[in-house]
C-alpha cells in the first residue's frame, strides 16, 4: 500500500501499544536531522564521531560510504498468473490450501466467507464511556457506527462507514477495511470468533488513546501479509489502484514466487531437473528458506524497509534483509509474561529445538503450509513432528501419565501451550519458545528492553552496505525516541548517522521527512521545512510529507505556504480530521473566514473530538488573526 518510490516505511508493533495503530504513528514520529545553516557541520565533528560510534557495534563506519550516488535497486520479478493458473495442474493442493487459514486471509464482505453473528444481541456493543459501536447488515451492504448519546437519549453524533474487505481467517477474529478511493482504513469494530464470537474493538483502540476512529489508515506493510496481491498506485504512497487487488488471500505465488516462467516451461514441455523457474522452498538454503514464511511471520521491535524496497517487493528465493531490516530484542513477551502478536519466530529461534539444529529445524519442520491439520488430527500431527526428533528419548513421563487428561497425550499441550497475546486483546497464540518445564515460563520472561539491546535480526548487520546500515541505525533511534523507548541515544545522535547519508547524495525521500520531523522535535523549523522541500520534491503525492511541511511552515507563520502544502495533502486524503483542523487555523491566520469556518465544519464531521474547534476559530478570526 505503498507507491514504489515511498523507500522506508515503520512497522512498529512493540509490547507498549497495538499494532495497526503504530503503522501510522511510526510514518508519524520517526525522524531526524537538521539542514545547514548554523547547524551545519562540517568535518568530522565530536557528534559525527560519536554516530561512528553508533555503527562500531556492528563493524561499519563513515569511512565505508560509497564515493557517488546510489541509485534504486532493480524492480523484482513481476510476472505473477495468480492461483488459478496453479489449479490447472496441482488441483488438489489448491483445494487443502483454500482451506488453510493463509488461503482465507482476506476476503471482500458481506460474501460467503462471513461467519459473523449479525443479530441483534451481538451487532452492538458499548465501550469508551458513553459510546455505542453497532454492525448494521443490510444484505448486500454492512455498515460500522460509532454513536454517542447524551443520558436522555439524544443523540450527539453518529459516524458511520461502510466496510468492504474483512481481514483475516476468522479462525481468531476478523477485522474490516473501508475503501475510500483506493485509500483503506480500519474500523474500530472487529469480530472477535471465541466464546461463541462477538463484536468489540478493534486492536489499538481498547484504550481510547488517540483515537482514531474511522481515520486509521491501513498501510502496505499492513495489507501485504493479508492480502494475496494489491495493486498499488503509480505514484501515490500508501495508495491502491483500481481494481485495488489482483489477489485477494494469500496464494501459490507468495511462497513459491511469480509463475509465469514456470507455466510457460511446461506448456512447451521442458522437464528437465531442478527446475528454476518457480521457487521450491525445501530446496533453498536455510536461511532463504525461513525468510519465505519471516516475510509476514517476523515481529521484531521495529520492521524498516530498506532504501528503493516496498514489503511486496520480497520474492521467495531472496536473504530476507534485501527487503527488510527487523530490529530485535530480547525474549517476544511482555512484563506480565504474555506473548506479543506474530513473535513466534523470534521465540522459536529462542527454544533448545531451533538452537541445536544448527539451522536445520525452521517453521516447516512443525507446519504444513499447504494443509492445515483439523482438530481431530492435531494431538497425533504434532506430536509426529516433535517424536521426528525425540524418537529415542521421548517423554519422560510415564506413558499413563501423558495419556493422562487434559495433555491426553499431546506433546504441545505441555511444551507449547496456549497464551493470550499482550498486544492484540482477545486472542492467543502458541508459545514457540518449547519449554522443556513450561512451568518455569515466568523465570524467562523479561521485562520491556532498553533500544540499546536492539540489534538486526539473524547477524543482517554483517551483509549489508555501511550506509545501509546507518541509514536504518539512525532510523531506529528516532523510532525509539518517538516512542518514549528507553534509550541512551539521542536525537543528535541519530542526525549524526543519517547526515553523511544527504551528502553522497541519497534520493531517499522518507529520510529527508524523518530528518524535518525531527528537526520539529527539537524546535528547528526552519530547517525541518528545508528537508521536508526536499521530500515533498522527490514523492510530490505524498500526503504525510505535504502534511509535516505544512506543519512546519504554520510553525514559522508562513501561511501561504502552508495553505498551499495542507490542502494539496487533503486533496489526496480528503477523510484527515486533524488535517482540515489546521486547514481551519491556517485559513484564520490568514484572515480568510469562511473557508476557514467550513475546513472547520468539515473537521469537526470527521472528528467529533473536535467539537469546539469551530468556536475557537471564530475567536481567532475575531481577535488578532496572528
Amino acid at each position: 500500500m505503498r507507491a514504489a518510490s515511498h523507500a522506508l516505511v515503520f512497522h512498529w508493533q512493540p509490547r507498549i501499544a497495538a499494532s495497526c495503530v503504530a503503522l501510522v504513528f511510526c510514518a508519524l514520529l520517526n525522524a531526524g536531522c537538521w539542514f545547514g545553516g548554523n547547524n551545519a557541520t562540517n568535518g568530522r565533528t565530536g557528534a559525527t564521531q560519536k554516530g561512528d560510534k553508533q555503527l562500531a557495534k556492528f563493524g561499519a563506519s563513515l569511512d565505508e560510504l560509497p564515493a557517488g550516488p546510489i541509485s534504486r535497486p532493480d524492480p523484482p520479478p513481476n510476472d505473477y498468473v495468480g492461483s488459478a493458473a496453479c489449479a490447472k495442474c496441482h488441483d488438489e493442493i489448491c483445494q487443502t490450501f483454500a482451506k488453510h487459514p493463509m488461503g482465507r486471509s482476506a476476503a471482500f464482505t458481506p460474501g460467503v466467507a462471513d461467519k459473523e453473528d449479525f443479530s441483534a444481541e451481538k451487532s452492538q456493543f458499548h465501550a469508551l464511556g458513553d459510546l455505542v459501536f453497532r454492525v448494521e447488515n443490510s444484505g448486500d451492504r454492512i455498515v460500522h457506527h460509532e454513536v454517542k448519546t447524551l443520558p436522555g437519549g439524544r443523540t450527539v453524533y453518529d459516524l458511520s462507514a461502510p466496510v468492504s474487505l474483512a481481514i483475516g481467517s476468522g479462525a481468531q477474529g476478523r477485522s474490516y477495511g473501508i475503501n475510500r478511493d483506493g485509500l483503506i482504513f480500519m474500523s474500530p469494530i472487529s469480530w472477535y470468533s471465541r466464546d461463541g464470537g462477538y463484536f468489540e474493538l478493534s486492536p489499538g483502540y481498547e484504550h481510547g488513546k488517540g483515537r482514531a476512529r474511522f481515520e486509521r489508515r491501513l498501510r502496505e506493510t499492513c495489507l501485504n501479509c493479508h492480502i494475496g496481491r494489491l495493486e498499488p498506485h503509480p505514484t501515490q504512497a500508501d495508495r491502491l489502484a483500481a481494481p485495488y487487488v489482483q489477489e485477494m488471500a494469500i496464494g501459490c505465488e507468495r511462497c513459491h514466487g511469480p509463475g509465469k516462467r514456470h507455466i510457460d516451461r511446461q506448456e512447451i514441455g521442458t522437464d528437465s531437473a531442478p527446475d528454476d523457474s518457480i521457487v521450491n522452498p525445501a530446496r533453498l538454503s536455510s536461511r532463504k528458506r525461513e525468510a519465505v514464511c519471516n516475510q509476514c511471520h517476523l515481529q521484531g521491535e521495529l520492521l524498516i524497509t530498506r532504501f528503493g524496497r516496498r514489503p511486496s517487493d520480497f520474492r521467495p528465493g531472496m536473504e530476507y534483509e534485501e527487503v527488510f531490516l527487523a530490529f530485535v530484542g530480547g525474549e517476544s513477551f511482555d512484563e506480565r509474561g504474555r506473548p506479543t502478536a506474530v513473535s513466534q519466530v523470534e521465540q522459536m529461534r529462542s527454544s533448545a529445538c531451533f538452537r541445536v539444529s544448527a539451522g536445520k529445524m525452521g517453521c516447516a519442520s512443525c507446519h504444513n503450509s499447504h494443509e492445515k491439520e483439523t482438530r481431530a488430527q492435531r494431538v497425533d500431527f504434532y506430536r509426529d513432528r516433535c517424536l521426528s526428533c525425540h524418537s529415542k528419548g521421548g517423554c519422560s513421563l510415564p506413558a499413563e501419565r501423558q495419556n493422562e487428561a487434559p495433555a491426553s497425550g499431546s506433546c504441545i499441550h505441555c511444551h507449547m501451550p496456549r497464551l493470550s497475546a499482550s498486544d492484540v486483546v482477545h486472542a492467543s497464540q502458541t508459545d514457540h519458545r518449547i519449554l522443556r518445564d513450561p512451568q518455569l515460563a515466568a523465570v524467562h520472561v523479561q521485562p520491556l528492553q532498553s533500544f540499546d539491546n536492539w540489534q538486526l535480526f539473524d547477524g543482517a548487520e554483517g551483509r549489508i552496505p555501511a550506509w545501509e546500515l546507518r541509514r536504518a541505525r539512525g532510523m531506529a533511534i528516532l523510532h525509539a525516541i518517538s516512542s518514549s523507548i528507553p534509550c541512551s541515544s539521542s536525537l543528535r545522535d541519530a542526525e549524526e548517522l543519517l547526515l553523511p547519508l544527504t551528502k553522497i547524495p541519497l534520493p531517499d525521500a522518507a529520510m529527508y521527512a524523518a530528518l524535518g520531523h525531527a528537526c520539529l522535535r527539537q524546535e528547528r523549523p526552519s530547517d525541518a521545512v528545508s528537508y521536508l522541500k526536499e521530500a515533498v520534491r522527490l514523492e510530490p503525492e505524498n500526503e504525510l510529507y505535504l502534511e509535516w511541511l505544512a506543519r512546519a511552515c504554520f510553525y514559522l507563520s508562513q501561511f501561504e505556504d502552508a495553505k498551499e502544502y495542507i490542502q494539496r495533502s487533503l486533496d489526496l486524503n480528503p477523510w484527515h480530521g486533524r488535517n482540515f483542523q489546521l486547514q481551519a487555523e491556517v485559513l484564520a491566520s490568514l484572515g480568510e473566514r469562511e473557508p476557514a469556518l467550513i475546513a472547520a465544519d468539515k473537521a469537526i464531521s470527521l472528528d467529533p473530538g473536535l467539537s469546539d474547534l469551530r468556536e475557537q476559530i471564530q475567536i481567532r478570526l475575531s481577535g488578532d488573526r496572528h
